[in-house]
């Protein structure tokens, strides 16, 4: 690698438009005390030089199976536009599209006493769309530097414990 004394430097200034609209919506369902749903959606839309709209639904299963236990099923989508420099007429390639992720969740919420909860949660993503960068091509200069063709899982999990009491609250994660 060079040093950065002897590294080109060039500055990009983009004075574009851009903006961005949002809203969602939830139902929430309770049949008795023990079971419920929560379904929504959030819709975006983006104006200007990124010019993209996305639905992402999603939905909640809980069930409390015990006085102090809960179960919890859950799945949805969720998008995200590029980065402003990924999608730059200048450096990158406005024709990028938003990249998204499916998912699915399980988890266990457990109370011990009065004052702490624990929360057990496993995940997974299949994740798509990703922009990702181009090889260099000499022979196509104008290739733009981007594209939409990466994708992508993730597995994994949280383990999240609450203290409260009057006084005082701590959480711990991992």
């Amino acid at each position: 690698e060079s040093p950065q004394s002897s590294r080109e430097i060039f500055k990009v200034s983009d004075a574009d438009f851009e903006e961005q609209a949002e809203s969602w919506a939830e139902l929430r369902w309770e049949p008795n005390d023990s079971i419920g749903f929560i379904t929504g959606a959030r819709f975006s839309k983006w104006f200007g030089v990124f010019d993209d709209m996305t639905i992402e639904p999603r939905t909640t299963f809980f069930w409390q199976v015990a006085d102090r236990t809960r179960l919890t099923l859950g799945t949805g989508l969720n998008k995200q536009r590029p980065s402003y420099d990924e999608t730059s007429p200048d450096t990158g390639n406005p024709n990028l599209i938003s990249e998204q992720s499916i998912y699915g969740v399980v988890g266990i919420k457990q109370q011990i006493g009065e004052q702490l909860a624990i929360d057990l949660q496993g995940f997974t993503k299949r994740l798509d769309n990703l922009v990702s960068p181009v090889p260099f091509d000499p022979e196509n200069l104008e290739a733009p530097p981007y594209d939409n063709e990466g994708d992508g899982t993730v597995i994994g999990g949280e383990l999240l414990a609450r203290y409260s009491n009057d006084r005082f609250n701590a959480w711990f994660s991992y």
